[in-house]
């Protein structure tokens, strides 16, 4: 089912998941979440601790002299400087990761209320499908909510436009182009080339397709799921005959 155009829960075929198992997993995802917030945190306080560490051995610095010729020989600078931006990287993937890993928990925990409100089952294949390090196969995808017939069309369209125009030089701006790949792309979908060399989309595994695919635009835009509003919630939650108290 979909919610007033959501994609917060799809009934696909496949053993839907026991309560048990959804709680195990929702558990899970918790800690997980939990744990790499936590090497944010630690990623981000050694990083300002560095910057402190660097900010001091450069007013160090500028009390001593060096060779007329200026040349700057100091490895213990260097390796400081390296620490710096080796920190500051792995801060920045900390909290990428972070993102991915609030995402998920919030879109199945999403999934797990309105599939309780309104018996709808729960697959295994919906749930693992914003996790962030595990592909699918193409039987897998086939259990997600399935890509628009229009939206399909319009990018097999621009496709065979940009390939059409691939040769097609504009002055010195390079290869003409549509954006086909680019809009396939969002769809969450990828082209690949049959053996005499025609260009076929067909749906892509990876997580971050399955994201722009179950979530859109909010996921591009936003970097967030695409979750029910308040107002969705309350409708189901009146339909489902939820007691005034529990909706509010």
């Amino acid at each position: 089912m979909r919610i007033e155009g959501s994609a917060v829960l799809t009934t696909t075929p496949g053993e839907a998941m026991s309560d048990e198992a959804i709680d195990h997993v929702l558990h899970a995802l918790t800690e997980a979440a939990d744990r790499i917030a936590a090497d944010y945190v630690a990623a981000v306080r050694l990083r300002q601790e560095l910057y402190e560490s660097d900010e001091r051995g450069s007013r160090l610095r500028a009390t001593q002299s060096w060779p007329p010729a200026g040349l700057r020989i100091d490895p213990l600078e260097s390796m400081g400087a390296r620490r710096t931006l080796l920190a500051e990287e792995t801060a920045e993937k900390l909290e990428e990761a972070v993102t991915v890993f609030a995402a998920w928990y919030a879109d199945v925990a999403a999934c797990a209320v309105v599939a309780q409100l309104v018996g709808a089952g729960l697959t295994p294949v919906r749930v693992a499908a914003a996790d962030p390090y595990t592909h699918m196969d193409e039987q897998q995808l086939a259990l997600l909510l399935a890509i628009s017939k229009t939206d399909r069309e319009l990018a097999e369209l621009a496709v065979w436009m940009d390939e059409s125009l691939a040769d097609v030089r504009l002055g010195d701006r390079g290869p003409a182009s549509v954006g086909g790949h680019d809009f396939a792309a969002r769809l969450g979908m990828v082209v690949q080339r049959t053996s005499d060399g025609r260009p076929v989309l067909v749906q892509d595994g990876w997580t971050e397709a399955r994201r722009r695919r179950l979530w859109g635009r909010m996921w591009l835009d936003h970097q967030m799921p695409l979750l029910p509003s308040t107002g969705e919630l309350v409708h189901t939650l009146g339909r489902a005959g939820a007691a005034p108290g529990t909706v509010e």
